[in-house]
């Protein structure tokens, strides 16, 4: 090999030495940003480990605030309802009467707001728990403690159940469910008599429920925040509009779907959920 080819081979052996160098730097300099970034993501998580464990807290404080003021509440309620009827067993001047009408108000109003404040907590309790029941015991039972409005008894409910009766789930997240659907499906239904139908279909691992009523429908508008806490879309709503918020909160947390349809003639709430197999004995 003679003195060019080896000088040839020394400039090239120094031009790879220099890129190496070169890299060699840049995977330095990025190491140092990854590191930068790791501890950026790490200080990240941290925080975010906080607040969730802060936000965990606040839901645990809120449970207990629900609980106490719907206890709290239930039992000055419970004394005016007792009040109110020892009063009206008695003879009262016609001028009092309108007084006593009032005051049977304003209590089913807060017997209402007691009751919601119950729901509500139940809805948002961090603990669940599953067992097996009779799916069309509880549709009955939550049939019969309706309110009874006007018409009641004209109201006609369908109920159709394909795939068994038993279901394997929370009892009272379901039962709030269907009380809030079924509370819906009456005060919206028809006003000259009404249709409330209720589907239930069990799967081996998904519930599907349906509940359907003849009222007047829900506006393309009004549904975008049929599901807000508070909110009342129309003026036959009563309460405290909470109901449809509950339902999605726990269909959330069962981590279910929720759908609903509506025309001028019928309004469909839609609920599936995922649910174990009922247990064999």
């Amino acid at each position: 090999m003679n003195e060019e080819e080896i000088n040839k081979l020394t400039e090239l052996l120094n031009e790879r030495t220099m890129k190496l160098m070169e890299r060699e730097s840049e995977l330095a300099d990025r190491f140092e940003e990854l590191e930068a970034q790791k501890e950026e993501l790490t200080a990240a998580v941290e925080e975010l480990i906080e607040k969730n464990n802060l936000l965990a807290e606040r839901n645990r404080e809120l449970d207990q605030i629900l609980y106490r003021a719907s206890h709290d509440l239930g039992s000055p309620v419970a004394s005016m309802v007792g009040v109110l009827s020892l009063l009206q067993r008695e003879t009262i001047p016609e001028n009092f009467k309108p007084y006593c009408l009032y005051f049977e108000k304003a209590i089913n109003q807060m017997q209402a707001v007691v009751k919601t404040l119950i729901l509500l907590g139940q809805a948002t309790s961090e603990s669940l728990n599953p067992g097996v029941f009779n799916v069309q015991d509880v549709v009955e039972d939550e049939i019969s403690q309706l309110s009874y409005p006007g018409n009641f008894s004209r109201i006609d409910f369908k109920k159709f159940y394909t795939g068994g009766t038993q279901l394997y789930t929370d009892e009272t997240q379901f039962r709030i469910i269907l009380k809030c659907l079924l509370a819906n499906a009456v005060i919206f239904r028809n006003p000259g008599s009404g249709l409330v139908r209720v589907d239930v279909e069990i799967k081996p691992a998904q519930l599907n429920l349906r509940v359907t009523d003849d009222g007047e429908g829900i506006s393309a508008e009004t549904g975008k925040r049929i599901f807000d806490m508070f909110y009342r879309g129309s003026e036959k709503s009563v309460g405290l509009g909470m109901g449809l918020f509950m339902v999605r909160k726990i269909v959330d947390r069962l981590r279910g779907s929720l759908a609903w349809q509506s025309s001028e003639r019928e309004t469909v709430f839609m609920i599936s959920i995922p649910v174990a197999p009922v247990p064999v004995s």
